[in-house]
């Protein structure tokens, strides 16, 4: 590679946290959030706080270049999410529900809702769920409040033995 590393390179996540006690944390820098996975990466901060059984989080920044994914000032996204995550004698079960908006050009270019769902309720079973909602859509130039699921992928997991293990996945998600 002798032009343009980010052809060659990719980075997904370098970030710095910092925890102001065991309820409250920032994240600043480049960062995939487990909470809300399919909003991929952030160049940005984030901010979550625990209240009670909940956590709550803000999320404003860019999203990477769709080319060469670097940083890209023209792509803003913002929003938040609610976090629940519950322990079982065997397991957990987390889910988040959370709201965002992203532009191009400070232009509203999508704006969804978006529900994430992971357990392991089940021993040796592994469960994860999501699915998206957009509430905003621009047609022949005139904008639009409009419900419309965008995405739902499924995945389980089976793994009898630590050395073997089946998977099966549904993924009816739509290009944005």
């Amino acid at each position: 590679v002798t032009k343009n590393y980010f052809n060659a390179l990719r980075i997904y996540d370098l970030h710095l946290k910092y925890e102001f006690n065991s309820d409250h944390q920032i994240w600043i820098g480049r960062f995939l959030n487990p909470r809300i996975s399919n909003l991929i990466t952030v160049d940005g901060l984030l901010l979550e706080s625990d209240i009670n059984i909940f956590s709550v989080g803000i999320v404003a920044g860019t999203r990477p270049d769709w080319e060469d994914f670097t940083f890209n000032p023209k792509l803003l996204e913002y929003g938040f999410y609610l976090f629940r995550s519950d322990s079982l004698a065997n397991g957990y079960i987390e889910n988040t529900i959370s709201f965002f908006q992203q532009t191009n050009n400070s232009k509203t270019d999508r704006r969804f809702i978006y529900f994430q769902h992971s357990n392991n309720a089940i021993r040796n079973f592994n469960l994860f769920a999501s699915a998206e909602m957009d509430l905003y859509k621009r047609e022949s130039g005139v904008e639009k409040n409009q419900f419309n699921l965008t995405s739902a992928f499924l995945s389980a997991t089976y793994y009898p033995v630590r050395e073997f293990s089946l998977n099966v996945s549904y993924d009816a998600r739509k290009n944005v």
